[in-house]
């Protein structure tokens, strides 16, 4: 029997066996470095967690859209506003490429600016 869009993935010489799949190739992942501040970039929600969202921006490591990062209006339950595998255009806020991780953002950028901004006096508060 024929099986169309087999691909391998891997071979096992010393055992004998050979590792197939059927899915579809998935895309080069970007390194986070090459990702520039500031972007929007358009993903994939891979995660929903009480405090925000992992989106796959196609890089090597999902980006943290924070709960207040997704829209202006007070989020009560995240999983009313998104969900897995909706597309949304986010923002690139910050990188860490030794952590690997990313920040990002679906608010416009003086909605940010001002968030940076508050956060800041509330640390000087403290």
């Amino acid at each position: 029997a024929k099986v169309r869009g087999l691909r391998v993935i891997n071979i096992n010489y010393a055992k004998g066996e050979v590792g197939v799949s059927l899915r579809k190739k998935r895309t080069d992942r970007k390194k986070i470095a090459d990702i520039p501040l500031g972007v929007e970039i358009e993903g994939t929600v891979a995660n929903v967690l009480a405090y925000g969202a992992f989106v796959d921006v196609g890089a090597d490591a999902n980006a943290l859209l924070h709960i207040s990062r997704i829209s202006q209006k007070k989020v009560g339950n995240i999983r009313d506003v998104i969900s897995e595998g909706e597309k949304v255009t986010v923002r690139i806020l910050s990188k860490d490429v030794k952590k690997k991780t990313m920040a990002a953002s679906m608010l416009d950028k003086d909605a940010d600016e001002y968030l940076d901004m508050r956060s800041k006096q509330m640390r000087k508060m403290k």
